[in-house]
């Protein structure tokens, strides 16, 4: 599926659009508003932490009577969209994604447009680095935005996305300084806006998500964003949860290349202390058990600032566990606060990433 083909479903038709909850979600939902206007009929995140179908928001899908369901940067196998295409037939589902996931067999029998590059092996990461970037580069639309000076939208996604490790990605880095740079910001600029529209789904308030991505939308730069009282207070507190977090980090037990932490925290802060935890153990793969006791759940997660986690990743998806990542993340949901888990991933990290063999056969 091209993206032309995608981009003429969304401008012939009234859109509803579903987008992750990050600043990656975020600032494509933007996009598409500056792009599209009036054609967007509603948007809304899937429920926070949670990546299947019955997480999007049905009822305000079907009260939008919208003849396209766009689905931006949420990160599910293409069978799932196949799904998706058939339930809200006669509709028509138009997915833009760059997550490391199994891209669609051909058998839904609905009007799927689907395009995610990764997928697709038609580049990886670095090519790809914000499903932001990925609406941006769709013919016609890069050109429209550099004319409104809207790039800097596409720089949120990668800074929103890569975060701390962003500098370990050069060519990633050069692309979102060079996005920035189009519309007269720098970096600096950028990373202020993620930390504000961030601040949104860590404290798992989906109106404040829904405010912000209205509010890049109508943006003309950053500054319309830093002077949102909103965020600034959504930010203030986010901030308070975040510190709490890093104070909560415990130090579970460390393998050559491996290291292996465990937080308490009901914010979402998996993939921020994540990543901080990835950036002070850049030559290691970092393993993270984050558990929310008042939500009764949880998430394994693994990131590395220098291995790849493709295989690991792969075999994870293979014994039906339901992760989902990139080149260097991965992560998926518990419902225990179980830190053998751990140990079991690290022997899977062992295994594909080091070349090691563990007395565990698999997961």
């Amino acid at each position: 599926m091209s993206m032309e083909s995608l981009w003429n479903s969304l401008t012939t038709g009234s859109v509803f659009a579903v987008f992750h909850w990050d600043a990656d979600g975020i600032a494509s939902a933007a996009i598409l508003l500056k792009m599209l206007g009036e054609r967007i009929v509603g948007f809304y995140p899937p429920r926070v932490g949670v990546y299947s179908l019955e997480a999007l928001p049905w009822r305000r899908i079907s009260e939008s009577r919208a003849s396209v369901l766009t689905v931006l940067d949420y990160g599910l196998p293409g069978t799932a969209y196949e799904d998706l295409s058939d339930i809200v037939a006669p509709r028509s589902v138009a997915v833009l994604d760059h997550h490391l996931v199994e891209p669609p067999r051909g058998g839904g029998r609905g009007v799927l447009h689907y395009v995610n590059p990764v997928a697709q092996s038609l580049g990886g990461e670095e090519d790809w680095p914000a499903t932001s970037f990925l609406v941006y580069s769709i013919p016609g639309v890069g050109e429209a935005c550099d004319a409104r000076r809207c790039s800097w939208l596409a720089a949120v996604g990668i800074v929103g996305d890569l975060g701390p490790v962003i500098e370990a990605r050069p060519r990633a880095y050069g692309t979102a300084a060079r996005l920035a740079g189009k519309s007269g910001y720098s970096l600096r600029d950028i990373a202020k806006v993620v930390e504000l529209v961030d601040s949104c789904y860590r404290l798992l308030d989906e109106e404040c998500i829904v405010h912000a991505a209205q509010l890049l939308g109508w943006a003309s730069g950053p500054r319309d964003v830093l002077d949102d009282n909103r965020l600034s207070r959504a930010a203030e507190e986010a901030a308070k949860a975040l510190r709490t977090a890093m104070d909560r980090v415990r130090y579970l037990f460390q393998r050559h290349g491996i290291i292996a932490y465990y937080v308490e925290s009901d914010a979402h802060v998996t993939s921020y202390v994540g990543r901080k935890l990835a950036a002070m153990h850049s030559d290691s793969v970092v393993l993270l058990l984050h558990w929310a006791p008042g939500r009764k759940r949880g998430f394994v997660y693994a990131r590395s600032m220098r291995h790849q986690l493709t295989r690991v990743l792969r075999e994870l998806r293979e014994s039906g566990v339901p992760a989902g990542g990139k080149e260097h993340v991965l992560a998926f949901p518990v419902e225990e606060p179980d830190k053998g888990l751990l140990e079991k991933l690290a022997d899977l990290v062992e295994r594909h990433v080091f070349g090691r063999s563990s007395a565990d056969g698999g997961w």
